[in-house]
């Protein structure tokens, strides 16, 4: 069991590394069968993106249930095919603003425990949503990681209500006072560099759902076919 289980785990990391590096898959003829190629989770949502163009086809509407994981990994791209990219464009800035918020609770807070603690949190949210938008649009393997507070998830869930519920807690009840104390001051440089190279991140994410739902929709709409004549 555990030599199966060990073969499962290499497997499946196999694949994600393949969706990685060719996304759009081998299409071919084999002693007269065709091969579908890699798996096309990445490519569904790509195709997601690209039909919901730039307002989107309306909220209800499209075919998000054919995206593979459409309700947790690929719950962006799902949002994007009935949104479009106004409401992805729209999503993103209200999550980094947020974010934004959340350091400067901890930066106001005047405690180096609940500033630490605020910043560990923007900066794990911050990561988990640059890993999982490019690992759904393909340029990084699809690690599984849950949008926060928008993927169906248990535990994810759970921890991020918790998470956002401790900075709701530090920013009601520590005293929030424009005068910082020198250690937590010696952090302004760090968290400018910090919230800028985000930006230029968050940035590049927005680029490649421009690029996917306006500027190259029709070439990513076109799907691959290999037909008899």
């Amino acid at each position: 069991l555990r030599a199966a289980g060990q073969d499962d785990i290499a497997g499946r990391l196999e694949d994600r590394k393949e969706m990685c590096v060719n996304t759009w898959g081998d299409f071919g003829l084999e002693s007269g069968k065709l091969i579908p190629g890699v798996n096309t989770q990445v490519v569904e949502g790509l195709w997601g993106l690209a039909s919901g163009g730039l307002i989107g086809q309306g909220l209800g509407n499209g075919s998000a249930k054919f995206i593979p994981a459409y309700h947790t990994d690929m719950i962006l791209q799902s949002i994007g095919e009935q949104a479009g990219f106004c409401g992805l464009l729209l999503l993103v800035l209200l999550l980094s603003a947020l974010l934004c918020q959340i350091l400067r609770t901890g930066y106001r807070s005047n405690h180096l425990f609940t500033f630490y603690l605020c910043t560990g949190i923007a900066v794990v949210t911050a990561i988990q949503l640059l890993i999982i938008t490019l690992g759904s649009t393909g340029f990084i393997p699809l690690t599984g990681i849950t949008v926060p507070l928008l993927s169906y998830g248990r535990v994810s869930m759970i921890l991020n209500l918790l998470a956002f519920g401790v900075v709701l807690s530090v920013s009601t009840h520590c005293r929030q006072t424009e005068k910082r104390s020198d250690i937590i001051e010696g952090y302004q440089q760090a968290m400018r560099v910090t919230t800028w190279t985000y930006t230029v991140l968050i940035g590049f994410v927005l680029f490649v759902f421009f690029h996917y739902q306006v500027w190259a929709r029709e070439k990513t709409l076109l799907r691959p076919a290999l037909v008899y004549d």
